[in-house]
């Protein structure tokens, strides 16, 4: 400036001085860049993103003035100085719990469908805990209610949340019909839309969608909602038919798989069970990889009632079968609320449900049927599963807000390795004989405001511990498959969208999954016979061709050799399905077919009573 001046009065005076004048010095220009989220929610608009991230700095200073707003019903000092006071008292600040913005909240409205609206109002939260310090309580968490003007926003409430409301404001994503503590906004019961941000440091860059995504090296790459394709030639598929969104419901067990005629049979498990026993009121089942064992159990009258929503007391009466759901014994009972969860060379792991924690988890106490023996998790908060290839995998319960992934387990307590973390929870499919695995990932955030969108993905993993496919998945349920038809293809289910014409507002088809092409087709074939607001539900998939016992007088024998004098492996009703090994022979007038019956172990029985497809 001082350079500027000079130049000027030399220029003014009039005197004509031959001297070299020094080039001005430029001051550097300084540029404060304005506080930024770390992306801006969907439908909240950057007005309110940009304020919310500037509040966050008037919070640290406690400076009530510029958070009330001119012209607000808090714009006086009765109102700004209970402000002060409410950040002082639920915002105690400290070295290591500085004061933060945590998310924008915005109320839902009734417009079919409902969805969050912050044209009028929102509300930001400000805490200075973490997410796992939540239930602490009770202070820690300040709610800021604003209501839009044309001169910016004005405060008009603000409130400290107590209970389940500390864990939606912070966690979201929506408190379906619940109230934003403090808020004045809560409307008619249709709760807010809970968006988790964070505000930037200086230099970062707010999050980019959009962008190609690369998991260890490997490109994702969607699936795709392929035609209609047919199920294949050698596969048992078993069903579980059930509504989509539905409180409660019948349970079910079909098997389905081609007969010799080319047709699909379908066997009902269950009601083989109820023809042999009675009526039941199944509540639930487990079974082993090769659904050769299946354990369900039964709340029947005398012994158990029904409580509340999905709540039993008494005891629940225990059926088994081990000859894959054609013939069913009594095994027992165990307490109501104890459901089977996997099946094992020692007996089934039941899974008696005791609580919800604090965070909503489900809390269980496992034991052995028929033992009753005590069989500790591996780790908190895991449950056990039949994975083929595998056996028993211990994986993390259930859990909505989840922040960060959790190690899955195999039967003897090993952290099971080559799933590869990052931010992917897995869930095995199956693992093969190789090593390789099939699995499904869902996005776990490692923090409440992570602006990765919440995703699912399904691939397959080589023995080298790296994927060769990996598919972002935002069609088909992960939650209850799908399972291996080889190294190639999976089964489970997909939510389509209905066609225009359609009078049933979900469907959600059994679909083949190719992992070569990424295409997804649904099969249905399975729909037939299902009334209309009933899915075609994957429970699980065994590969393999199977023949089926037919005709027998009581039983057939599957023998060790090829031959009438041979040792019996076990004797087989007709209907159960034995697994062929692709060999056949004929001794004194005999067709021998190689099978595999339940019992697993491998043996010959007379093709004269079974029913098989032609070679």
């Amino acid at each position: 400036m001082l350079g500027a001046l000079a130049l000027l009065a030399a220029a003014c005076s009039g005197d004509s001085k031959d001297e070299t004048v020094s080039a001005p010095t430029q001051t550097p220009e300084i540029v404060v860049q304005r506080p930024r989220l770390n992306y801006c929610p969907p439908g909240v608009g950057d007005e309110i993103c940009d304020f919310a991230a500037a509040a966050e700095g008037r919070v640290q200073q406690s400076d009530a003035a510029s958070l009330v707003g001119a012209g607000g019903p808090l714009d006086n000092a009765t109102g700004r100085d209970a402000l002060s006071a409410a950040i002082a008292a639920a915002l105690p600040v400290s070295e290591a719990h500085p004061r933060t913005l945590r998310s924008i909240t915005c109320p839902m409205v009734r417009v079919p469908p409902p969805e969050p609206n912050c044209t009028a109002k929102f509300g930001l939260v400000f805490a200075t805990i973490s997410e796992k310090e939540i239930d602490a309580g009770p202070i820690g968490i300040l709610v800021l209610v604003f209501e839009r003007a044309a001169s910016g926003p004005r405060l008009t409430t603000h409130g400290i949340p107590e209970g389940p409301g500390r864990l939606y404001v912070i966690f979201g994503p929506r408190t379906t019909g619940g109230e934003v503590p403090g808020s004045d906004i809560n409307g008619p019961g249709l709760g807010h839309g809970v968006y988790p941000v964070e505000v930037l440091a200086p230099g970062e860059e707010p999050y980019a969608p959009g962008a190609a995504e690369i998991i260890d090296g490997v490109e994702v790459r969607p699936l795709r909602i392929g035609g209609d394709t047919t199920l294949p030639d050698d596969v048992v598929v078993y069903l579980g038919p059930a509504p989509w969104a539905a409180d409660s419901f019948a349970v079910l067990l079909w098997r389905e798989y081609r007969g010799p005629d080319g047709a699909i049979r379908r066997d009902d498990l269950f009601g083989n069970a109820i023809a042999q026993h009675g009526p039941l009121g199944i509540t639930a089942w487990a079974a082993d990889e090769k659904f050769n064992d299946i354990t369900l159990t039964a709340c029947q009258e005398g012994a158990c009632r029904g409580i509340g929503v999905g709540g039993w007391a008494g005891e629940f009466n225990v059926f088994r079968s081990i000859d894959g759901g054609i013939t069913w014994t009594a095994a027992g009972r165990v307490p109501a609320m104890a459901f089977p969860k996997a099946v094992t060379g020692d007996g089934v792991i039941f899974g008696q449900y005791l609580a919800r924690d604090v965070n909503e988890r489900p809390v269980y106490r496992f034991f052995l049927h028929p033992s009753g023996r005590e069989v500790p998790p591996p780790a908190p908060h895991t449950e056990p599963r039949s994975v083929p290839g595998l056996g028993v995998v211990w994986e993390p319960t259930y859990l909505g807000r989840s922040i960060g992934i959790e190690p899955s387990y195999d039967s003897a307590g090993n952290q099971l390795a080559g799933l590869f973390a990052w931010k992917l929870q897995a869930r095995i499919a199956a693992r093969f004989e190789n090593g390789g695995i099939f699995a499904s990932w869902t996005y776990t955030p490692d923090r409440p405001s992570d602006p990765h969108p919440a995703m699912n993905y399904i691939g397959r993993v080589e023995p080298s511990g790296h994927p060769s496919a990996i598919y972002s998945n935002e069609t088909t349920l992960n939650w209850i498959g799908p399972f291996a038809l080889g190294h190639r293809y999976l089964i489970g289910n997909a939510e389509v969208k209905p066609k225009p014409d359609s009078q049933i507002p979900f469907d959600v088809p059994a679909v083949l999954i190719d992992l070569a092409t990424g295409f997804v087709s649904p099969l249905r074939e399975l729909n037939a016979g299902l009334p209309p607001q009933l899915q075609p539900f994957v429970r699980g998939a065994v590969p393999g061709r199977v023949a089926s016992v037919s005709n027998s007088t009581t039983c057939l024998n599957v023998r060790e050799q090829a031959t009438t004098t041979s040792a019996s492996l076990g004797c087989y009703r007709d209907g159960v399905l034995l697994f062929e090994r692709g060999e056949t022979t004929t001794v004194s007038g005999v067709t021998w077919v190689a099978v595999t019956p339940p019992g697993g172990k491998p043996g010959w029985a007379s093709a004269e009573f079974l029913e098989r497809r032609a070679d």
